[in-house]
């Protein structure tokens, strides 16, 4: 129930009763996902600003949840949206894990075109070449998609924002690209539709490898909006706003995001503890 729909519910003629009937409330969840660049609610301008998601074709939240989940993890109760929190927010949530692991609380569904998608609203820094991406373990029985939007730094003089998308069949990655500022990389054989080298408008098809640049004078929303399209255009791909911001999904928790080190890759854990003076 939102306040157009009441309102829509309170104009409606009933009991008997007799008058014009209300034009109906506008849909909650516009087609696509360029709704993920937009403020979130009617409270608040800012959009939401790091996520990552994996989307499954033809599969149900619980089969999906058996095939990235945690061991023994199977969709929840419905939470409320704004209740969700990131997974080291849960009560002894490190205990027994490795300290590169990242995991994750998503909450998850089914989109109109048949997907099952497992989405999470806190996502951080990209691991890099460190990323283990879930779509090639949704992928064990067809077709599965992941894309991870990592928020830029607001302070100045940071990184920018980047996206990574990752497309995976019969646990096999078919393709993938990172776009960060004006570089791009890339890996597989990116179908036309999707090629960051034509959307953001090099012109050139981008079939050089790795390192090119596009997008030159595109601002970060306009490089994330031009992707959103490509996907919904391109593979069918969407997300309920509705359900994923104000109203409540089942959730579970993830296995890690990044894959064990391998033999002698070194990497630094930092930890910090605040001291009253």
């Amino acid at each position: 129930m939102t306040p157009e729909r009441g309102r829509e519910l309170l104009a409606t003629p009933r009991a008997g009763g007799t008058g014009p009937v209300p034009v109906p409330a506008p849909d909650l969840d516009p087609p696509g996902l360029v709704w993920l660049t937009e403020p979130v609610a009617p409270w608040t301008r800012r959009p939401i600003d790091g996520y990552r998601c994996v989307w499954a074709e033809g599969l149900d939240p619980a089969r999906l949840s058996a095939l990235i989940g945690e061991e023994g993890a199977e969709p929840g109760e419905p939470v409320h949206a704004p209740w969700i929190r990131g997974y080291g927010s849960r009560p002894g949530a490190r205990e027994g894990l490795e300290p590169w692991e990242d995991r994750a609380v998503v909450a998850v569904g089914v989109t109109d075109e048949g997907w099952a998608f497992a989405f999470d609203r806190h996502a951080h820094r990209l691991p890099g070449e460190r990323l283990r991406s879930p779509a090639v373990d949704a992928s064990a029985t067809g077709r599965a998609v992941m894309v991870w939007r990592e928020p830029g730094d607001v302070s100045g003089g940071g990184s920018p924002a980047a996206f990574h998308l990752s497309v995976a069949e019969n646990g096999e990655e078919l393709y993938a690209f990172t776009v960060r500022g004006t570089e791009v990389r890339r890996s597989g054989a990116i179908p036309e539709a999707l090629d960051p080298a034509l959307l953001l408008g090099s012109g050139d098809g981008g079939r050089g490898g790795t390192g090119e640049e596009y997008g030159d004078g595109l601002d970060e929303t306009e490089v994330e909006r031009r992707l959103l399209r490509a996907l919904h255009a391109g593979l069918g791909l969407s997300l309920p706003r509705f359900a994923l911001t104000l109203g409540g999904l089942r959730t579970f928790a993830t296995r890690s995001w990044t894959r064990a080190p391998h033999a002698g890759e070194g990497y630094a854990v930092l930890g910090f503890v605040r001291h009253r003076p």
